[in-house]
């Protein structure tokens, strides 16, 4: 005897049936998967900066979001800023959080896993004196911490293990593991007028 098995239209907010046209898409044209994620930073003042979020080319094409986004970071003022935004330092660990969480998410509604709560979080540890010029030591994170709690109807050795399948696939997780090759050129600009606001 056989059943039928009756589509679930939405699990943990995912859209079950576009997420596997999504996966039978980029299976069977692989070319499909090839993605450029692009952001635009501008000094404001002192440590401020502001990022320009919008066109990124995905799916085959280029594509504008309906609404472009900014992020505007700053430091502390303990560290000499004026505390009008998250560190650049802060935003890669939500960068890194909201990227597991999505992560953790998308493959739990692939496997049929419904979670009622995913948290992440997040503590890194430097040296400032990398930043600074002072040691010769790293600039950046010199180890990450994270901490993720699921409530699903999952005992803790499933839950186990379908975080650590599951965190493979995190496209940030992955450039922290295992680091990014980083091209960049410099150039000089020179304003004759006044300078934009």
């Amino acid at each position: 005897m056989t059943t039928e098995r009756t589509a679930q239209p939405t699990l943990n907010g995912i859209d079950i049936d576009s997420l596997n046209a999504t996966l039978a898409a980029v299976g069977e044209q692989p070319e499909l998967g090839a993605s450029t994620f692009r952001a635009d930073c501008r000094w404001i003042d002192s440590r401020r900066v502001a990022t320009s979020i919008d066109a990124f080319a995905a799916a085959g094409g280029d594509h504008r979001r309906r609404n472009s986004h900014e992020l505007r970071t700053d430091l502390p003022e303990a560290l000499g800023g004026t505390d009008q935004g998250p560190s650049p330092l802060e935003v890669a660990l939500s960068s890194l959080g909201s990227c597991v969480t999505t992560t953790l998410v998308v493959h739990a509604a692939a496997k049929g896993i419904a979670l009622r709560s995913v948290n992440v979080t997040l503590s890194g540890d430097l040296d400032l004196q990398g930043f600074l010029n002072l040691a010769d030591v790293r600039a950046g994170y010199q180890r990450l911490k994270l901490e993720i709690a699921l409530d699903a109807d999952l005992s803790a050795a499933e839950a186990a293990r379908f975080v650590e399948s599951g965190l493979r696939f995190s496209p940030v997780l992955d450039l922290f593991r295992h680091g990014t090759e980083v091209e960049t050129s410099a150039a000089t600009i020179r304003q004759t007028g006044p300078q934009a606001v």
